[in-house]
């Protein structure tokens, strides 16, 4: 069945033939891209025609990095986002909790730092609204949680419980527990969740998907295994696995695979797992490692100490004999790795365990990564160049961390950081996401934000470190034909050619076209995967 779509503008995101009139599909590829004149001259007689009134049709987006299951499963949690203090987070708290009858309160999205006096809420607080069944809430970067006592009683953490390595939780001046918990701390307590059914796995995938592709996304490079405890990680994929074969899978998938220690990883080397096994609906990617925390949680990890708080570097999940071997392993068996590395610590570390596994295993096809590569000096970027290593970065991050990096790590070090522009000069290929949930789902504020260097609110004026504004054209190739080439399927999506997939967004308007203010503004009108039609809004506005 082929399908002719003319009247607007395709932006094809290739270097050869960058627009087009016309396009040409047949079942789920394109077969044609040109004028309407053209096809129809050499394809006479489409079985359908698509007008598309004057918008704009440009590969669907690729969130290179994001957790999709996560996602799903925040849309029926309490929602913390936008709580300006304590009292407004114990008031949503106890609404949601009026009208949610399960056995364990959870919610995230909270940050101290948008609190008026930027305290960390506490067990104590939470209690006075809830005591008789277990809290626990996520921070907004997911990397801190705070509970009620009802929850550390139930996981059994008091004063003689020894802190975990990899993760931290605070105590008062007593020695008791105040309800804070980091990093890998934070397992205390999650492994106490009951374990969702197969068919709730699947609901919050399908929600998080439909969510995506309303927004134009047709692709999501996704780390699952992060949201349950260790045990839960084969059935995760499992479930993925089910619905791809069931094709009941919406969106496209490549599994970024947190695999926990050198032994989890092994299991899974043993059963079959490697990067660029499956389908075109789901593909297992890299082994997905995280080696800090964040830089608002001050648990990323520096080389220097945080300026706000010199007793402390962050929280380096692993030493560096342990990441080596971890790297080593996934190198050594075909799978290329992605670390989480925010501070500049971690990167030295990332860099050099990536560059002791090429050195033992070369393998010149595997794909390495550092998923946000925030906190950078500028030796970094020759040594990426030089060892091939390409960054997962979430240009929204700056919306939020503009106003508290010099306060983290002073004004000399900032310089070097959130350096894309930089990067890009000196060789290092990126790749563009949203991290969601951790930040929303929504392509258009963060080509906002790479594009103008401001926050949300337009500030400040000329952007912050100006110097690192990218162009429209950039940004979007950031969305569509980079992602592509990070999960190494650049020959089969992220540019509209003949013989690619038929995976596309259309917008009510030309991104080239427009002023940096209206870029909030462009919304998505449609959303094609596999040649079908998976998303339009009801009243588009053209």
């Amino acid at each position: 069945m082929k399908t002719l779509f003319y009247g607007g503008t395709i932006l094809t995101m290739t270097e050869d033939n960058p627009q087009a009139n016309a396009m040409l599909i047949e079942d789920n590829h394109i077969i044609a891209l040109g004028t309407k004149e053209e096809l129809e001259l050499n394809y006479p007689r489409p079985d359908h025609t698509v007008n598309l009134l004057g918008q704009t049709l440009l590969p669907g987006f690729n969130d290179s990095h994001l957790h999709l299951l996560g996602f799903g499963e925040s849309l029926s949690l309490c929602r913390l986002e936008g709580v300006s203090s304590i009292d407004m987070f114990l008031e949503r708290l106890k609404t949601y909790a009026n009208t949610y009858e399960g056995p364990w309160i959870r919610g995230r999205g909270w940050n101290q730092d948008h609190f008026k006096n930027k305290r960390l809420p506490l067990a104590s607080d939470i209690d006075k609204v809830i005591s008789d069944r277990p809290v626990v809430l996520n921070r907004a970067c997911g990397h801190v949680i705070v509970c009620n006592t009802r929850a550390l009683q139930i996981a059994g953490i008091s004063q003689e419980t020894p802190q975990p390595e990899g993760g931290h939780f605070d105590v008062d001046s007593d020695g008791n527990p105040t309800g804070i918990l980091r990093e890998n701390a934070m397992d205390l307590i999650q492994k106490c969740f009951p374990d969702p059914t197969d068919e709730e796995l699947q609901n919050s995938i399908i929600k998080g998907a439909q969510y995506a592709l309303s927004h134009g996304i047709t692709s999501v490079q996704s780390d699952d295994l992060c949201v349950y405890p260790i045990h839960m990680s084969e059935r995760i994929l499992n479930v993925f696995k089910s619905m791809d074969e069931k094709e009941l899978l919406p969106i496209r998938v490549y599994e970024q695979a947190l695999f926990r220690t050198p032994q989890n990883l092994k299991t899974f080397i043993d059963a079959g797992y490697k990067t660029g096994c499956g389908s075109d609906f789901f593909k297992e990617g890299p082994l997905k490692i995280l080696a800090d925390g964040s830089l608002g949680a001050r648990t990323a990890f520096l080389s220097q100490s945080y300026e706000d708080q010199p007793n402390t570097t962050g929280i380096a999940m692993y030493d560096q004999k342990t990441l080596n071997d971890m790297v080593c392993l996934a190198q050594s068996n075909g799978l290329s790795t992605a670390v989480h590395a925010i501070g500049d610590g971690t990167i030295d570390m990332a860099l050099d365990a990536i560059e002791n596994a090429q050195n033992k295993h070369p393998n010149n096809q595997l794909r390495n990564s550092i998923v946000h590569c925030q906190i950078t000096r500028p030796e970094h970027f020759n040594r990426m160049k030089e060892l091939n290593v390409l960054a997962h970065v979430q240009p929204i991050f700056i919306d939020y961390d503009m106003a508290i990096v010099k306060d983290r790590i002073g004004g000399e070090r900032m310089m070097s950081t959130y350096a894309w522009k930089t990067m890009l000069s000196q060789g290092v290929k990126l790749a563009f996401g949203s991290d969601c949930p951790v930040e929303p789902l929504d392509i258009m504020p963060n080509i906002y934000s790479a594009v103008t260097r401001r926050n949300l609110q337009g500030k400040p004026d000329q952007g912050w470190m100006p110097h690192e504004r990218l162009d429209m054209l950039t940004v979007l190739k950031g969305f569509t034909v980079w992602p592509a080439y990070a999960s190494g399927e650049e020959h089969i999506k992220g540019t509209l050619e003949t013989g690619k997939l038929a995976d596309f967004a259309v917008l009510n308007c030309n991104p080239m076209d427009i002023s940096e203010d209206e870029i909030l503004e462009i919304k998505v009108t449609q959303t094609w995967i596999n040649g079908v039609k998976v998303f339009e809004a009801p009243n588009p506005k053209y």
